[in-house]
Order: structure tokens, then C-alpha cells, then sequence
């Protein structure tokens, strides 16, 4: 099964019905019908929501979308090593220098 890593964009994108959001549930809907293995960073999902928060305000609503992220992708653990590497990283961006970072670790 083809490995997708998920920006969280991706789903603020769907969840919000932003840009490309079309785009972004049918990557979704993959995931959730197990088409794709789909993997968020778990610093994502406290980014995440954060977001809903301040969008929502109805924690049972915030949990019941997080427990549907976490029923739908596999959380891939961050830590510290993967932090500094992702400072040393070329990419300016540190959110997506520590996704690249553990992509790589994950698949190679």
C-alpha cells in the first residue's frame, strides 16, 4: 500500500473547507477507506487543535475530530534528535524541514 505523510494544511484545508479542500478530502477519504496508510506527525494533532479552538469552541466537538484523525492516520513520534536535525535542515520552513526529517527517517 502506497505511504502518505499528511500536512496538517491538508486537513485544516478539508476540515475548513479552504483552498483545494475538494482535493484534500479525496487524499482524506483514501486514508479513511485504508486505500492509502496514511501518517500525520504528532506534533500535528496538538497544532491541530489548536486551530479547531479557535474555530470551534466545543471541545466535544475538537475530540470527536481528533479521534477521527487519530482512527484514520498512524502518529509518527517527534523527538528531540529530529528537532535539531530539522534546525540543520536546507528547508527555511521548520514545520515542513521537521516533516522531511522524519519522512526520510521513516522510509529509508
Amino acid at each position: 500500500m502506497k505511504k502518505v505523510l499528511i500536512d496538517i494544511n491538508v486537513i485544516l484545508d478539508f476540515l475548513n473547507k479552504r483552498n483545494f479542500h475538494e482535493v484534500a478530502a479525496q487524499v482524506i477519504v483514501l486514508c479513511v477507506e485504508k486505500k492509502l496508510d496514511g501518517y500525520v506527525c504528532a506534533h500535528e494533532i496538538t497544532t491541530l487543535s489548536y486551530f479547531l479552538e479557535k474555530t470551534y469552541r466545543n471541545n466535544k466537538n475538537i475530540n470527536a475530530m481528533i479521534v477521527a484523525v487519530l482512527d484514520s492516520f498512524t502518529v509518527i513520534p517527534i523527538d528531540e534528535m529530529i528537532l535539531r536535525t530539522a534546525l540543520r535542515s536546507a528547508i527555511t520552513d521548520f514545520e515542513d524541514a521537521v516533516i522531511e526529517v522524519k519522512f526520510f527517517a521513516i522510509w529509508t
